[in-house]
């Protein structure tokens, strides 16, 4: 649901038996790589023509991708329940935003434009051999995707027992109840393949109600049970304009979904686990997508596509199709943290007591950091107040990185409104600045009188290298904090020295090497992701 709404009339159901999607994303992708290689050559970033080509593609890739879940960020967050705190709630977005934003970019770009086999519903995917027999597994995408943003979720069942059909509701802008045939067929193939008598399924965003819709014309005799992700059983307002016939269905409270929800009985809905996001940032009002007589779990932090490949969903999507869970017993599960578990928090660690603490403490970083306070930030508040630890800061100091303005005046805001909302803002934000501006106006007033004088002009240049070479240790020893990133050593290391060759050798400027080294790594990241347990934690 992160592209474009199109309607059905141009003749494309005649290609329901071609991967219509797959061909769409294909010329789509080669339509923008085309138009940033004109971009790039024309804005000339760097000298190297080639350069400029393949930067400005891939910038236009990415670029796009991060505007369009943006925009839809945006026009959700009025239904997000954000927190109240404004710091909060902005990092809040851009963590939301960032995640989304690297699932398109996994999911749009990397998986579905590569689809080859035909529209339908493949082949069920035996269980690994050494697995314990489980439940078999029918996977229904949503709105404008295949059955490639499974890629996450499919070994993992396989791993765990379970034989694994994922179909692709293919025209793929039809109504609704034009799928329900592609869902029974699957649903026999898979019990023919495996001999067992009943399924479960699992449908995200519209694929749970195309799993609703299936049930109402084919009953639930089959069903071992249901589960839907991030699916708008009340309706999305974000579909309030949409042009196609799905799309029109999926409108917040149509009609369509009032008739379907009349059409279910008691013993249909128990066999329905809901699992929803508070951030979804395309079917909103969030919260409301929850059905009378339906489990329901709630997420937090997640954005809508997100909820196809976290590790954290994934784990606990495994659990609830494992044979020993009890899928008939109403439980409240409450909210599921989106980090993974667990905040990182030693009972040993400390904290300020009062916003003045942080005036001061932020007034001496500032004063001993004078010029650059990245070596004294980490030193003061990790290892001589033990306020953060270290992986903390490094991640707190990545996010003061991205948001506009000076890095270490974000940290400083960040940290204040963690402890005593806006008041420790306000506390910490005067004890970086007070003391600096005093001293700036002073040197200024001193310096104007000597600054042609050549031992001033060497001592400047020595402290330059001294300055230089404090930042360099610093980073040695913030190293440390990423031993147990999914990246491992040979990509971080590769990852460094491109980010040299940019900014030293090309000259690039800061936000190009954001985008496309730092997105590189992040695409990275997400892949490796793809071998390691779902409950792996760094």
């Amino acid at each position: 649901m992160s592209l474009p709404l199109l309607d059905n009339s141009f003749g494309l159901s005649s290609l329901s038996h071609l991967p219509m999607l797959a061909n769409l994303l294909r010329l789509s992708y080669l339509a923008q790589l085309l138009l940033g290689v004109w971009l790039g050559v024309s804005w000339q970033p760097t000298n190297q023509v080639w350069v400029n080509g393949a930067l400005g593609a891939v910038l236009t890739v990415l670029g796009l991708q991060a505007l369009l879940t943006f925009s839809s960020m945006v026009l959700s967050w009025p239904s997000t329940a954000a927190p109240q705190r404004r710091w909060t709630a902005v990092t809040l977005f851009l963590k939301v935003w960032l995640q989304e934003w690297r699932a398109a970019v996994k999911v749009f770009v990397l998986r579905q434009p590569w689809s080859f086999r035909d529209a339908g519903i493949g082949h069920p995917e035996p269980a690994a051999p050494d697995a314990a027999l489980a439940v078999p597994v029918v996977l229904v995408h949503g709105y404008i995707c295949n059955h490639r943003v499974w890629d996450d979720l499919t070994p993992e069942l396989r791993r765990r027992g379970h034989t694994v059909l994922a179909v692709d509701l293919e025209p793929l802008f039809s109504g609704i109840d034009t799928h329900v045939a592609t869902i029974e067929a699957a649903v026999q193939k898979l019990i023919a393949a495996t001999g067992q008598a009943r399924v479960a399924l699992v449908g995200h965003s519209m694929g749970g109600l195309v799993i609703r819709a299936w049930m109402r014309a084919y009953g639930t005799a089959q069903v071992e049970r249901v589960i839907t992700l991030a699916t708008p059983h009340q309706g999305s307002l974000l579909a309030a304009a949409a042009l196609t016939s799905n799309g029109g269905q999926m409108r917040w409270q149509s009609r369509w979904l009032r008739e379907l929800a009349d059409s279910e009985a008691a013993p249909t809905r128990s066999l329905i686990h809901i699992a929803l996001t508070d951030t979804d940032n395309i079917v909103y009002p969030q919260l409301q997508q929850t059905l009378e007589g339906c489990q329901v779990t709630q997420f937090s932090g997640l954005g809508h596509l997100e909820m196809c490949v976290s590790p954290k969903v994934i784990g606990w999507l495994c659990q609830q199709l494992a044979p020993a869970s009890n899928a008939g017993v109403s439980v409240d599960l409450g909210k599921v943290s989106a980090t993974g578990g667990a905040t990182e928090h030693s009972a040993s660690q400390a904290k300020p007591n009062r916003p003045s603490d942080l005036f001061w403490a932020f007034s001496w970083i500032a004063l001993q950091g004078f010029g650059g306070v990245l070596a004294v930030l980490q030193r003061e508040l990790v290892d001589k107040r033990n306020w953060m630890t270290q992986r903390q800061f490094v991640e707190d100091w990545s996010v003061s990185q991205i948001l506009p303005g000076p890095n270490v005046v974000n940290l400083a805001l960040m940290m204040g409104d963690r402890y005593f909302g806006w008041r420790g803002s306000l506390a910490a934000l005067t004890g970086i600045v007070i003391f600096p501006m005093l001293l700036v106006i002073a040197l200024a007033v001193t310096f104007s009188g000597v600054s042609d004088v050549p031992e001033v002009k060497g001592a400047l240049r020595g402290m330059g290298a001294v300055a230089a070479g404090m930042i360099a240790g610093q980073g040695f020893r913030l190293m440390a904090a990423l031993r147990g990133n999914v990246l491992g050593k040979a990509l971080a290391l590769a990852t460094t020295a491109a980010t040299f060759v940019a900014s030293a050798l090309l000259g690039m400027p800061l936000v190009w090497i954001l985008i496309t080294v730092g997105g590189t790594a992040c695409i990275g990241a997400y892949i490796r992701l793809k071998k390691l347990p779902n409950d792996w934690q760094p």
